[in-house]
């Protein structure tokens, strides 16, 4: 992957990482919880798996005056426009304070940034880092496997560019803005994008297999 060495022993766990990941695209962080949203199912589930687990229980019981009201995840469907869209949220100051304190993230989508535990960490953790954050800003297009990773930080653009231009993947920087705000947007050609698909790969099964597809008629010398 790409020239970068990577550091041979990890910061953070997996899960912990894809779970960083699904925070800084759509996470939402405030005093006593954190919270999730998406339609998907495979998501849902996903999500819903990396808030439960044990290093996240562990840190929540952290905080004496929650070790006896702790509350596993709940999941609600309360949008009646979008009935299938569902938020999930885990209770707890101490892990509030845990990635705000300890890891650096920051609330609200334009001052929102990547933990540096994770660009210091091997490519590994790093790969379930951007699986996570590509459930919500990878998005591609219908017509072809051309990636793109939309965020309203530009921390972010720049440090999301540099992370895939140290495993080797390509992308071009460009501002857009959008009803008076302005977001960034990273664009992965076919090539690259097909063969971000294959070593990170997606939680979506669709997702998956519609790149599974692309790779098959793909056509590197097209035009």
């Amino acid at each position: 992957y790409g020239h970068c060495i990577y550091p041979k022993e990890p910061k953070i766990s997996a899960s912990l990482a894809r779970l960083l990941g699904h925070l800084v695209a759509d996470g939402v962080i405030q005093n006593n919880w954190t919270a999730l949203s998406h339609s998907d199912p495979s998501v849902i589930g996903d999500r819903r798996r990396l808030l439960a687990t044990r290093e996240v229980t562990e840190i929540i019981m952290r905080d004496r005056n929650t070790r006896n009201s702790a509350r596993p995840v709940t999941v609600r469907y309360t949008n009646r426009r979008s009935p299938r869209l569902a938020t999930i949220q885990r209770n707890g100051r101490a892990f509030v304070r845990f990635l705000e304190q300890d890891l650096g993230m920051k609330r609200g989508a334009r001052n929102k940034r990547i933990p540096s535990v994770v660009l210091e960490s091997p490519w590994e953790i790093q790969r379930e880092f951007l699986r996570g954050f590509s459930t919500d800003s990878g998005v591609a297009s219908r017509l072809s496997p051309n990636l793109r990773f939309t965020t309203a930080s530009a921390v972010i653009a720049r440090q999301l560019r540099a992370m895939l231009l140290n495993a080797g993947y390509y992308s071009t920087l460009k501002r857009r803005p959008v009803l008076g705000h302005t977001y960034w947007s990273l664009y992965l050609p076919a090539r690259d994008s097909l063969a971000f698909a294959e070593a990170v790969g997606f939680i979506e099964p669709e997702r998956t297999q519609q790149f599974r597809e692309w790779k098959k008629t793909y056509n590197p010398t097209a035009k």
